[in-house]
């Protein structure tokens, strides 16, 4: 019996800012989460 090889690419997301990390809101718990996503 023969094997046949199958090549698969690499697919990458990356997600890139250019606001410093500490200009970024912070969260500490779920309710930051919450007021954050309320405001936005």
């Amino acid at each position: 019996m023969k094997t046949q090889q199958t090549n698969i690419s690499e697919v990458r997301l990356v997600y890139r800012t250019k606001v410093k990390a500490s200009e970024r809101l912070q969260v500490k718990c779920s309710k930051d989460a919450l007021d954050i996503f309320i405001e936005n």
